[in-house]
């Protein structure tokens, strides 16, 4: 089985994405991504707007670097970044 990173990965999930993440990836200073995750999780980019900090620019601009994924996910990018030899027997298959 071949493991291939959707085009997500590139991306950060604002239900998951770590503090530090938030910085990096979404460029936001450390003020607004604490509000992004204190306010979890989100369904919509509405959602986004509502958070203090934000508005309709703000989410507009986030969504080039990030994505509203499910809040608890399966497998992580991390894990189809590692691809099966690092990950264990049970995915090698």
């Amino acid at each position: 089985m071949s493991f291939r990173p959707s085009l997500q990965c590139h991306r950060a999930n604002l239900n998951t994405a770590s503090f530090d993440t938030l910085i990096r990836v979404g460029r936001l200073d450390p003020k607004r991504a604490k509000a992004l995750v204190q306010h979890r999780p989100y369904r919509s980019w509405d959602e986004i707007e509502q958070v203090p900090g934000f508005d309709r620019h703000v989410a507009y601009s986030l969504q080039e670097s990030s994505y509203l994924g499910p809040s608890i996910s399966g497998k992580s990018c991390d894990e189809f970044r590692m691809g099966p030899s690092l990950l264990g027997a049970d995915h090698a298959k």
